[in-house]
């Protein structure tokens, strides 16, 4: 069980308080640079790497164990971390605050605030108020969403002092941020205190994007976009993909700001995008847009769905020559087999294609367009080995030559639909479409 802070001295709480709130709402001037490089699995999930350039200031340093300092470094989402690390200078681990102190480090701050904010000493602050930010922190997402209308309601009835409408806000920003978030604390050698020094950490973001789109999006909310002075975000694409569109969106307030990475026409395999928060502790999210690249099996779905139609269009042509020039002439026996191995040789591109989970998503399409083609050429084979009187025969043909248009037309179609296009524009120079299987982010309060 978490020690209580009414149990704690109150001084001491008061001024761990006092100095967290300083680190947390001014964090731009002491976390300078934020990196986050995101690499994407052939399962689909993405490992985050992230770099904060960061200076602690002498006269803001918490306490830990001995020989050490307490640094709250970024926000992260509530739930389990998979594959985490986080590692000091010299690329050595750093220990990190454990959920009950952290817990007690998080209430802390908030309490804090909200005395700050309501205009109480810490010592006499209400019972419930205390009650329900541990209940905001302590939390998951839905009782802490819970908690923080509990302690809305509770503040906007009690009788006091007027209370500073923007100074509200800001409180109640932070109290939705830690409901849906947990303070990453780390331990640093205290003579790094005052020096430049960076710090990293990663984990594994486990997805399930189901998308089977010509433009492959993906999207991530970025919790801990406004904790530095600057971010930069990194991509590096899948084998056989290249990135077509990069655009973060910052909301602050009611304004929406979107910023589109400049890329070059073609596509690239590695992205980078830089941009100063407009606000601290903003939140963001970014989408990333994939496409094939030029190479690969979406041409070659193209041109083989378009050679199996001059295929059957060649086969309806000679057969009208041969009743016009030739009544009663037959076909050798070796057109069946030529068919049929044609498409055999049409179906191995599947096989060729890697089965990465997110390549085979985009893929998915064209691959089905091969196969569609492998099976009219093997179908056409069977087709002529069978004895079948005109005019039916000729019927047949003509269908199959219609099903083999109607899949090269649906491959042409993914093929213009999954270039980059660099047309499409926002009014305000971002990039056009909405991102696609999470959540968008939740508006910002302009707390700077």
């Amino acid at each position: 069980m978490p020690t209580r802070i009414e149990d704690q001295p109150a001084e001491p709480a008061l001024a761990d308080g006092r100095a967290l709130i300083e680190l947390i709402l001014g964090s731009e001037d002491w976390i300078h640079r934020q990196v986050e490089r995101v690499d994407i699995q052939p399962t689909g999930d993405t490992i985050h790497r992230i770099s904060m350039d960061l200076t602690v200031p002498v006269d803001l340093a918490l306490p830990g164990s001995r020989g050490a300092v307490l640094v709250p470094v970024t926000l992260l989402q509530k739930g389990p971390l998979s594959c985490f690390s986080v590692v000091g200078p010299d690329e050595q681990p750093i220990p990190m605050l454990e959920s009950a102190a952290n817990s007690r480090l998080s209430t802390t701050f908030l309490r804090t605030l909200a005395a700050a904010t309501y205009g109480y000493r810490l010592a006499d602050e209400p019972f419930e108020v205390g009650l329900f930010i541990r209940d905001v922190v302590a939390s998951d997402l839905r009782r802490g969403r819970q908690a923080v209308d509990r302690l809305r309601r509770f503040l906007q009835d009690r009788d006091g002092a007027a209370v500073d409408p923007v100074e509200a806000a800001t409180f109640f920003s932070m109290v939705e941020v830690f409901s849906r978030c947990f303070l990453m604390v780390v331990e640093l050698d205290e003579r790094l205190v005052g020096r430049r020094c960076v710090v990293k950490y990663s984990y594994l973001d486990t997805r399930n994007d189901p998308h089977d789109r010509p433009r492959y999006e993906m999207s991530w909310d970025l919790e801990h976009f406004g904790v530095a002075g600057s971010y930069h975000f990194e991509l590096l694409s899948p084998q056989l993909l290249e990135i077509s569109s990069i655009t973060l969106t910052d909301v602050t307030g009611t304004e929406v700001h979107l910023v589109t990475a400049d890329l070059p026409p073609d596509g690239v395999s590695t992205a980078h995008l830089a941009v100063r928060p407009r606000a601290r502790l903003s939140t963001a999210a970014v989408v990333v847009g994939l496409v094939p690249r030029r190479y690969g099996v979406v041409s070659q779905s193209f041109a083989a769905t378009w050679l199996v139609v001059g295929v059957f269009a060649a086969v309806v042509a000679g057969r009208a020559v041969r009743d016009a020039v030739l009544p009663g002439a037959t076909v050798a026996p070796a057109a069946a087999a030529i068919l049929s191995a044609a498409g055999a040789i049409a179906l191995t591109w599947i096989a060729r294609t890697p089965e990465d989970r997110i390549v085979a998503a985009v893929l998915r399409r064209p691959r089905r367009h091969l196969l569609g083609a492998g099976a009219l050429l093997i179908l056409a084979g069977l087709y002529m080995a069978v004895p079948i009187p005109d005019p039916v025969r000729t019927a047949g043909w003509w269908a199959m030559l219609f099903a083999a248009i109607g899949i090269a037309t649906a491959s042409t179609r993914h093929r213009r639909r999954s270039r980059p296009d660099r047309h499409r524009r926002h009014p305000d120079g971002g990039a056009a479409g909405g991102r696609a299987g999470r959540r968008p982010a939740p508006p910002a309060t302009d707390i700077g």
